[in-house]
């Protein structure tokens, strides 16, 4: 696979990112106008304080996924992961960790530690993402990082898998 590499997403990013939303058929997450409320901090999530980010994983010009997210006081934890999503074609590879990865970097450099995500309990692929890079169970829809900074040390790609050259630029 040819490389790619990550960067902060932009209000400018987000029809790409909606197309490969509406494009995945995922009916979670959010819409184009909601992306671009969220991102300029005009929609807040319960709880949610006003820092947030967004990363996109790009190749040339395609936009691989997506992960964004925001500290909060939501359960007396520090930041909330708001929405990842991977174009189903890359699902499987690097871009989903590299994605968590930059994710709970910037978490852990905004002293966010303790970091919650809400996942239905029938969304069993995204639950075992999080929980093989060190998720514990919360709740029946929520899951949990103790500390968001381990992220970093796991990987949930085999051994002997090719890894994907990946750079982050932010």
């Amino acid at each position: 696979m040819p490389s790619y590499f990550i960067r902060e997403a932009t209000l400018t990013d987000v029809p790409l990112m909606a197309s490969l939303r509406d494009k995945s058929g995922w009916g979670g997450g959010a819409n184009a106008e909601r992306m671009t409320m969220y991102l300029s901090r005009e929609h807040h999530p319960q709880h949610a304080c006003p820092q947030r980010m967004a990363f996109i994983a790009v190749q040339n010009d395609k936009v691989l996924g997506y992960i964004a997210g925001h500290l909060t006081t939501r359960f007396g934890y520090q930041g909330e992961l708001q929405w990842i999503l991977v174009d189903p074609g890359y699902r499987g590879g690097s871009v989903a960790s590299e994605l968590l990865i930059s994710m709970a970097e910037w978490f852990t450099q905004n002293n966010s530690i303790r970091v919650c995500v809400n996942v239905e309990p029938e969304n069993l692929r995204a639950r075992g993402f999080y929980r093989k890079h060190g998720a514990v169970e919360l709740s029946e829809y929520w899951l949990q990082w103790p500390d968001i900074s381990e992220v970093h040390k796991r990987n949930d790609e085999p051994s002997d898998a090719p890894k994907s050259p990946v750079s982050r630029k932010f």
